[in-house]
């Protein structure tokens, strides 16, 4: 419910900017418990949050690139050893 509100009332954009800032002011309501029913206007906070909030999925996507780019690797590593363990229990 206090999601939808703030919702309509900051009128987010259905994208992921839109997405972050919610994000970023959910973070901010948690963060201020006390004070949630209150208007945001701490913008230096809520810019922290955000970018607390890029850098997370920044993150995110940096490990799955990674991931990504090591998992061939393994995969070929994994069958050497599984080949040189075949022929040596041969």
């Amino acid at each position: 419910m206090w999601i939808e509100y703030m919702f309509k009332k900051r009128k987010y954009t259905p994208s992921q900017q839109g997405l972050e800032e919610l994000r970023a002011d959910i973070a901010l309501i948690a963060a201020n418990a006390r004070t949630y029913h209150q208007p945001l206007r701490d913008e230096a906070l809520r810019e922290a949050a955000a970018k607390a909030a890029k850098a997370k999925a920044a993150s995110r996507a940096a490990q799955r690139q990674r991931l990504e780019e090591e998992s061939p690797e393994c995969r070929e590593a994994a069958k050497d050893a599984l080949a040189k363990a075949m022929s040596s229990a041969a």
